[in-house]
């Protein structure tokens, strides 16, 4: 069976003092201004999987 994220929050973490929730669809791309938080982003995902 495949395991499917359908979202996460993120708190304290970078740029997101404040918490924020994600929610993904089957096909999700981020798209922000500079310095807004997609590098956070990833490195929190691919934290997670090793």
């Amino acid at each position: 069976m495949q395991t499917q994220l359908k979202g996460f929050g993120l708190e304290k973490f970078r740029v997101f003092k404040d918490y924020t929730w994600f929610d993904f669809a089957p096909i999700t791309i981020l798209t922000w201004t500079n310095s807004s938080g997609k590098s956070s982003l990833n490195k929190v995902l691919i934290a997670d999987k090793g």
